[in-house]
């Protein structure tokens, strides 16, 4: 009976978790994108300004779409931690399929590649497990080593009883060993040069261990970039 007050306690805090960041980012979000549409209206006056007076414009609308979306990252984030997860049978090769939609643009920009090699079908959310593929991919293109294409392969295996390991390998910047825990942590940035919030990686440890698995970093031989390992159960208890 006292454990089932406390869930039903964690539960309740979840909930009010929720709403409170739901709240907190439809207040927030309604004055940002005022700014943002603001600034976009000045900017397409065109001669009123001097180049010193667009180059100002030009940072504010970039803070305010910055500002945007960490607003939707938050959100998304909170959203991770209140919910419980529906399980289904998820092929994800389909997955895949859709990221690369998703990406397309992005690839092509960089000049990118993406390989996969066939993907196992398991037992997880799908909306999730695009997430999580999503933001990966995305993370490793961002961080590309300068005049050098990126280039990510993604497979997978069988690692011990009852789960399956996914692996993404990137010829990236890499991240250093010491910093393997800490750029899964919400507003870890690492590299403030590179365009981003800090959530993208957050958000994939929240969508791993909601799934009963674990993701972990590090860093391949010879400055070869970067490789993420993915342990996911490829069923779950009813």
């Amino acid at each position: 009976a006292y454990l089932n007050i406390k869930l039903a306690d964690l539960k309740q805090s979840n909930q009010d978790l929720e709403s409170f960041a739901t709240i907190a980012s439809h207040d927030l979000m309604a004055p940002v994108r005022k700014i943002i549409n603001f600034t976009e209206t000045l900017l397409e006056g065109g001669t009123r300004f001097t180049k010193d007076d667009e180059l100002i414009l030009d940072k504010v609308l970039r803070a305010g779409k910055t500002m945007h979306l960490l607003i939707d990252n938050i959100l998304e984030y909170s959203r991770l931690a209140g919910h419980s997860v529906t399980f289904d049978r998820v092929n994800l090769n389909e997955v895949m399929s859709e990221v690369m939609t998703v990406l397309s643009d992005q690839i092509v920009a960089v000049n990118g590649e993406v390989e996969s090699e066939p993907l196992p079908i398991i037992e997880a959310n799908k909306t999730q497990m695009v997430q999580l593929l999503q933001n990966l991919i995305s993370n490793s293109l961002k961080h590309r080593k300068e005049n050098i294409p990126p280039a990510v392969k993604i497979s997978s295996y069988v690692e011990d009883e009852g789960f399956i390991t996914i692996c993404l390998k990137d010829n990236g910047m890499g991240i250093k060993d010491e910093y393997a825990d800490l750029v899964f942590q919400p507003f870890e940035r690492l590299n403030s040069q590179i365009e981003g919030t800090g959530m993208g990686l957050a958000i994939c440890k929240k969508v791993v261990v909601s799934h009963g698995g674990d993701i972990a970093v590090k860093s391949l031989p010879g400055d070869g970039g970067s490789m993420f390992n993915i342990k996911l159960p490829e069923r779950h208890g009813k």
